[in-house]
């Protein structure tokens, strides 16, 4: 038996956009504010596909809504063999027209959520009070949350997880998010500023004779941009007193197999 031709359940296309609407309603209503942050590949390796020197260039302002509302999901705080590690995880639900209009507008290589991707809750406060606002990863991203509402999908459901930084650029022009780069970063982008005084240190180092570098350059140059004009460097070997320190508590004797010949 065919189906009733006078009732389309999945292309009806007035239908889909009113669904679509009050979904879009719904989330800005009952949703939360988000940055979302799409990663910028520098030199993907291959091999195994990743990026160590990823960029976050630009930070989306969009609203979600958070599914878990009872708590953090995932394995939360655990005990690994690299310390104590926190894999704490979000549900969130974001509509694909917003996603659309934000995101894939401005840069149409982004035409949907990806995995690595950052979202910035501005909301959620670390254990330290006075810390406020968290960056996750996504760790997948789930396109058919809602299976074919009136033959339509409306909303991706996306599972992001606490982000361990590592030396990635974060360059958003929000303060909360690019100073997460400024505190924990080990390495930084020099400015016009730090390129003129270590311009300035190196011309001080050349022998302009023979146009040479003076012994030890590397350390001098260093130590020039480490410390004040005005402070004298003094060199601390410490080796002697940890040997001197050592030799109170190390039993050096014949029962000791590791008595070094100190028989």
């Amino acid at each position: 038996m065919a189906l009733n031709t006078f009732f389309q359940n999945y292309e009806a296309s007035g239908e889909q956009r009113l669904i679509e609407d009050l979904i879009l309603e719904s989330i800005k209503i009952y949703g939360v504010q988000t940055f979302y942050l799409p990663r910028t590949l520098v030199n993907q390796d291959s091999l195994f596909t990743e990026d160590a020197i990823s960029k976050f260039d630009d930070a989306y302002d969009l609203e979600m809504y958070v599914r878990n509302t009872e708590g953090f999901q995932g394995e939360g705080e655990f005990l690994s063999r690299f310390g104590i590690e926190i894999r704490d995880q979000i549900t969130l639900t974001i509509s694909k027209r917003r996603f659309e209009e934000e995101v894939t507008n401005s840069d149409p290589e982004f035409k949907r959520p990806l995995e690595g991707d950052l979202v910035y809750l501005p909301w959620v406060r670390s254990a330290d009070a006075n810390i406020q606002g968290a960056l996750f990863q996504i760790k997948f991203v789930e396109h058919e949350a809602v299976f074919y509402q009136l033959g339509n999908l409306n909303t991706y459901d996306i599972v992001i997880e606490r982000f361990v930084y590592s030396d990635e650029r974060l360059d958003t022009d929000i303060k909360v998010i690019d100073d997460i780069e400024v505190e924990y970063s080990s390495t930084y982008n020099l400015n016009d500023n730090a390129l003129i005084v270590i311009s300035n240190a190196i011309d001080e180092l050349f022998i302009l004779d023979d146009n040479k570098l003076v012994d030890n350059a590397e350390a001098l140059l260093f130590e020039q941009l480490a410390r004040p004009s005005d402070t004298k460097s003094t060199d601390r070997d410490d080796t002697k007193f940890f040997e001197d320190e050592g030799s109170e508590f190390i039993d050096f004797s014949e029962i000791n197999p590791f008595s070094e010949g100190e028989f």
